[in-house]
C-alpha cells in the first residue's frame, strides 16, 4: 500500500519512511547526570518540534535547564519549556 501505513503495522511500531529508508527516532530527556528519565520512540519522519512538548510533559519533575539541538527549537517548544519550568 503506497502513501500510508502498511498492513504490517508501521504506525504502531514507530517506523516511518525518510530519505534514508524506514527509520525511528529516540527522543530522550535526562537528569543532570545523564540518567534517562523519559524516552519516547517515534517514526523517523516525525517532526522534533511536534514531539518535544510530549517529551517535556512526561518529565519526572521540574525542568530547570534544557539543552536541545536546533531541530527542537521553535516558539512552541520554548513555551512548553517555560510551562514545564514553572509547574
Amino acid at each position: 500500500m503506497r502513501g500510508g501505513p502498511s498492513i504490517s503495522g508501521e504506525q504502531n511500531q514507530a517506523i516511518g519512511r525518510s530519505r534514508g529508508g524506514f527509520t525511528s527516532k529516540i527522543h530522550g530527556l535526562t537528569d543532570v547526570l545523564g540518567r534517562p528519565g523519559v524516552l519516547l520512540l517515534t517514526p523517523g519522519n516525525a517532526s522534533d518540534v511536534t514531539t518535544a512538548p510530549a517529551v517535556l510533559a512526561e518529565a519526572p519533575g521540574r525542568v530547570r535547564r534544557l539543552a536541545a539541538d536546533k531541530g527542537y527549537y521553535a516558539s512552541a517548544v520554548a513555551l512548553a519549556a517555560v510551562i514545564a519550568f514553572w509547574c
